[in-house]
């Protein structure tokens, strides 16, 4: 049928491996209490485990709430390639978004 599903804060307590085993999800996001936490001089573990996780369950990861540069540089070594936050925009209106591509003639 072509249904995907896609696991929303993952890691904090509301979505464990049981809900991305059960629901064979095909996406996971990472939430953002881990990425606020995010040091690539150190082992983030978690994040770690996550994306190897993924890996093996060939299960994409997107990281929510990178809001500075370094966050991004770090995830993208981690293998990290779906980044959601401030650091590319604030959430806004889809109209608003749409009104912008137009103008450009990109839709």
């Amino acid at each position: 049928m072509g249904i995907q599903i896609k696991l929303d804060d993952v890691g904090n307590g509301y979505c464990d491996f049981l809900a991305l085993q059960k629901l064979q999800a095909t996406t996971i996001k990472i939430d953002k209490i881990f990425i606020d936490e995010l040091d690539c001089n150190n082992k983030n573990t978690i994040v770690r485990s996550l994306v190897a996780f993924a890996d093996k369950a060939e299960v994409e990861v997107v990281a929510e709430g990178v809001e500075t540069i370094e966050q991004a540089e770090c995830l993208l070594t981690m293998g990290i390639h779906y980044h959601q936050g401030f650091l590319y925009s604030k959430p806004q209106p889809f109209t608003k978004i749409l009104k912008k591509y137009q103008s450009k003639n990109v839709i």
